[in-house]
């Protein structure tokens, strides 16, 4: 299906991402009807994610179906549309985000990552699990508050630092697809899910057919770091994005990353990032 430049719709944040009504609201969602869309672009960055059924989506001249669980990420230049598969229920949430406020967001991770972004041309699209879809649509459901709602406020910025996470370790994973072995890109994904933080590196490493010194040494070998280090990282990772959107004490989110010693996740904590958590709480 081809589409002609002069049918191609250019749609603003303001016309088309706020209530009528509304505030100026730098992040919105909405849930978009069944139908078939006109190819167009957005002057503004589009987050969308399944939620039930399936359609082509037409995005930069490929035709690719999406499902239930499938998420997209979509940037200024992007050109896409939807058509209808047949007798198909087709239901998404879009999560419409001011440019200039993602811009702000993508430089609290890293000063030049807007740009890395446009320059990606894949790994903007991801499949997500049944726990991050109701995480989604939960945390989506406050962006309908008012821009000056507290919750409003947490959740834009937890939802945006959940897209900028979602990219980079869907960059990483493909960067890397072809040079490691399958089962270490199992192992990375299962050392990442955040799902997995209140067991063991241990315990995940018995979930895989092969001898777990055999596997520590691979590990290491191709990643340039020890299984439990990076395991260890994910979860101050995930330790440092909690303290920052969230109110949680201390003491909550080291049970919520599966460190329970407090004294050792300082450690950690301080290791990766040289401050404390305490100071990265109160900025």
């Amino acid at each position: 299906m081809k589409n002609k430049q002069s049918e191609v719709v250019t749609f603003n944040y303001f016309d088309w991402a706020a209530p009528s009504n509304s505030q100026k609201y730098r992040i919105y969602a909405r849930k978009t009807p069944t139908e078939n869309s006109k190819m167009h672009r957005h002057a503004f960055i589009e987050f969308f994610f399944v939620t039930n059924g399936q359609a082509y989506h037409l995005i930069n001249g490929q035709e690719v179906i999406v499902k239930k669980g499938d998420a997209v990420l979509l940037t200024s230049g992007d050109v896409h549309g939807f058509r209808l598969d047949g007798d198909h229920v087709f239901e998404h949430t879009d999560i419409l985000i001011e440019t200039d406020f993602f811009i702000e967001a993508c430089n609290f991770f890293y000063p030049e990552l807007y740009d890395f972004i446009l320059s990606v041309k894949d790994a903007k699209s991801f499949v997500l699990t049944f726990e991050q879809i109701a995480d989604f649509e939960n945390c989506s459901s406050y962006l309908f508050l008012p821009p000056d709602n507290i919750s409003h406020m947490v959740m834009a910025k937890t939802i945006l630092s959940q897209i900028l996470s979602l990219f980079l370790k869907n960059y990483y994973l493909s960067e890397h697809e072809n040079s490691y072995p399958d089962w270490i890109m199992s192992l990375i994904t299962k050392l990442s899910d955040v799902n997995n933080f209140s067991t063991s590196a241990s315990d995940i490493v018995k979930e895989f057919a092969y001898n777990p010194d055999y596997m520590r040494r691979l590990f290491k070998h191709y990643t340039g770091t020890t299984m439990v280090d990076f395991f260890n990282k994910k979860k101050v990772e995930q330790a440092y994005l909690l303290l920052r959107t969230t109110d949680m004490s201390i003491e909550q989110i080291c049970s919520a990353v599966g460190i329970a010693n407090p004294s050792h996740f300082y450690h950690l904590f301080r290791k990766i990032y040289h401050t404390t958590p305490s100071s990265v709480k109160q900025k």
